[in-house]
């Protein structure tokens, strides 16, 4: 209730009072004016006792997945809260490139209203949409704390803020590659790196000078009856076969620049075909190999790619990158090559094409995907 709106209902039961000479209604209007000034300290008292807190501060999420915001609300004060409310800020990371305008209309905005009980200590559920890929901001305002008559309102807590990872769904490119394409093998420096294969033990011997402190079987050493003697692993080498994939991040020079870059809207439409694309070559090609040498240039750090999981790693390591603003490097080498143009390619072989936004539909269509179960 408005204060306006509750003292004109005072000065008109203190008028009636007056002019019927009603001792019970000037009661009644000495007791509207006590309740009047009690409900800002009763106010000011929830505001003190009241607390909320996210339970998670990342999340990874799918898209056409629903998912919620975990919000714990606490009342530890000895009255129950008749009224708070909750505002939470929805906005994806590239949305400060655009205009006022049209970050208005990609904001989402979500509110709660709820109550508690005396001592009550909860978990809020906040649904959320998210309609478009990369890392999305979504910030948690303070609480807003009602007296009993919504006369008083007063900030409670301190702004939160939550990161939100949305993925691609689970989609294979079926992708047929060249007889002629040969497998790579990898180098001293990626052999390192291909920690995502686990190798298999062949046979336990005793330890000899030079070998790595790592490679210490522990368990083994301290069951011999010599404390003295130390063993080490043999592993079986698991070189597999696999394929180098460059991630072209620079957006072509040509008339898809001029289309991206329209609007917000058309530059997220692009990133969603993008990393879309990207993710279902990934899954694609490691239905045709055993593992992926993936790189990106700049500060990216290349990687092994085994499984959906380590695929999922990419596209988040590449989220942060434009998240951070660092520039897309188009510069690179590659068995295979996908870039912002939608393609992928082996040398001049465009192996897997994606329609851009605009000619096959509001989010494109992707060419031969089906899609498979995480």
């Amino acid at each position: 209730m408005n204060r306006f709106f509750y003292l004109i209902i005072v000065l008109l039961t203190w008028y009636v009072a007056g002019m019927y000479r009603s001792m019970t209604i000037l009661v009644l209007t000495l007791a509207e004016l006590f309740l009047f000034f009690l409900m800002f300290p009763i106010c000011l008292y929830f505001r003190r006792h009241v607390r909320l807190s996210l339970l998670e501060t990342a999340a990874f999420i799918h898209t056409g997945e629903k998912h919620v915001i975990r919000l714990r609300a606490e009342n530890r004060g000895s009255l129950p809260i008749s009224r708070f409310l909750v505002k939470a800020d929805f906005l994806p990371h590239g949305a400060n490139q655009g205009s006022p305008f049209e970050i208005r209309l990609i904001r989402q905005h979500l509110t709660y209203i709820g109550s508690m009980d005396i001592r009550e200590d909860r978990t809020l559920l906040l649904p959320m949409f998210l309609p478009h890929l990369g890392i999305w901001n979504i910030t948690i305002y303070p609480a807003f704390v009602y007296d009993y008559f919504s006369l008083y309102r007063l900030k409670a807590g301190e702004r939160q803020t939550l990161r939100v990872y949305v993925l691609p769904d689970n989609r294979e490119a079926d992708i047929s590659l060249p007889p002629e394409m040969p497998r790579e093998e990898l180098s001293d420096e990626n052999r390192s790196k291909k920690s995502a294969l686990p190798p298999d033990i062949r046979d336990f011997r005793e330890y000899a000078p030079g070998d790595s402190i790592r490679r210490i079987h522990w368990p083994m050493s301290v069951r011999t009856a010599d404390l003295d003697q130390l063993y080490v692993r043999e592993y079986e080498e698991n070189a597999g076969s696999g394929l180098s994939l460059y991630i072209n991040r620079r957006v072509p020079e040509d008339d898809t620049a001029a289309r991206r870059n329209k609007s917000l809207r058309k530059r997220l439409l692009w990133d969603d075909e993008f990393y879309a694309g990207l993710f279902s070559v990934l899954l694609g090609l490691l239905t045709v190999r055993d593992y992926l040498f993936v790189s990106a240039g700049g500060s990216f750090r290349s990687r092994i790619v085994t499984d959906r999981e380590e695929a999922e790693r990419v596209l988040t390591d590449l989220y942060e990158l434009e998240e951070a603003g660092e520039a897309p490097q188009g510069d690179g080498s590659g068995q295979l090559v996908f870039g912002r143009d939608l393609c992928l390619r082996a040398g001049d072989l465009v192996l897997y094409r994606i329609d851009p936004p605009g000619k096959a539909g509001k989010t494109g269509r992707k060419q031969n995907a089906r899609k498979t179960n995480p």
